[in-house]
């Protein structure tokens, strides 16, 4: 009964002001079967009778107790955190804070229904604990149901130095892709509830892995970048790229640093995106399945060589796409 108190204490707290406000007591005052006036003592009565019959409507779901489990147990920077919440009410408003951002809960019915969350660790998170808040949000307020600190374990990532021509650099430093940055990050700040994929991710084409994620990056050994947020898959140019599971297309555009771009919403906070390709093979808004056809390799953009780049994003931060060949979630 725990997990309820607060719920009931909302009920009780609206019914209570409609008693105030005299809309109980003139409900049944003037009721045409009711001859009898009501007093003070009266009010308080009917305030009690409908919420013990508002909180008996809600006790079924307190006959279980809800159950929190999370993997990994220490995550690392680029790993995924899947948070799993079971025996909670269907139609319970879950989310969880972690590192000031909120990741909200969606019912999955695999393998059985549960709610789960998927919080990404950003290949630049530092090492250290950090509190991982779950709350469940009631009719007036939100109630914090849960709370651990969570490990972050230290990762190292090795270094690498990118020989460009000025051409290319001089849009690095003119800063020449930021609106496209932006236009990105408007597009993975849209959620969707439905999961589209399903199982582990497919590679997205056949190629040898030039560059890991988390890498940190040197142009010419002297403009320092960003640590690299995806996988670098080597192919000759015109090399078939497949969607690696279900997704809408979000963005198929040309852009000034991405090159050819695909941008896929998988739901529920995850996205891929797919740069450099010499082709696009798709349209914003089209609906794919696993295996189908998005683009052909290239080398548009900043590019030293043809290959795609692929990335995963969850919930706005950049993963290792690695760990979705082998692990589902």
């Amino acid at each position: 009964m725990k997990n309820l108190s607060i719920e009931y204490n909302d009920l009780y707290f609206v019914i209570a002001s409609l008693g105030r406000s005299n809309l109980i007591k003139d409900f049944f005052t003037r009721s045409p079967r009711s001859q009898t006036k009501l007093g003070p003592r009266d009010d308080r009565r009917i305030i009690r009778a409908i919420s013990v019959l508002l909180f008996c409507a809600y006790s079924s779901s307190a006959q279980e107790i809800w159950t929190i489990k999370f993997d990994p147990k220490e995550p690392a920077p680029g790993q995924t955190l899947k948070i799993e919440l079971k025996n909670a009410p269907e139609r319970a408003t879950v989310f969880a804070r972690f590192k000031n951002k909120t990741y909200p809960f969606y019912t999955v019915k695999q393998p059985s229904p549960h709610k789960r969350a998927l919080v990404g660790i950003a290949g630049d998170c530092p090492a250290g604990q950090y509190p991982l808040e779950i709350y469940q949000r009631g009719w007036l307020r939100k109630r914090k149901i849960w709370q651990k600190e969570i490990v972050v374990i230290a990762k190292e990532f090795p270094k690498e130095v990118i020989e460009l021509k000025k051409d290319k650099t001089s849009l690095i430093e003119e800063k020449k892709g930021a609106s496209d940055t932006a236009k990105i990050r408007q597009r993975l700040k849209k959620l969707t509830s439905e999961q589209l994929w399903q199982g582990v991710f497919d590679i997205p084409t056949q190629g040898r892995q030039t560059s890991i994620y988390g890498i940190r990056r040197v142009i010419n050994n002297d403009i320092p970048w960003n640590f690299h947020k995806g996988l670098d898959l080597g192919a000759p140019e015109g090399t078939p790229a497949y969607a690696p599971g279900g997704g809408h297309v979000v963005l198929a555009e040309p852009l000034t640093l991405q090159g050819n771009c695909v941008l896929l919403d998988h739901g529920q906070g995850v996205y891929s995106i797919y740069m450099h390709l010499s082709e696009i093979g798709v349209r914003p808004g089209q609906l794919l399945k696993k295996g189908e056809f998005l683009g052909k390799v290239g080398s548009t953009g900043i590019a030293t060589a043809a290959h795609l780049h692929w990335g995963i994003y969850v919930n706005g931060d950049a993963v290792d796409p690695a760990e979705w060949l082998t692990r589902k979630f």
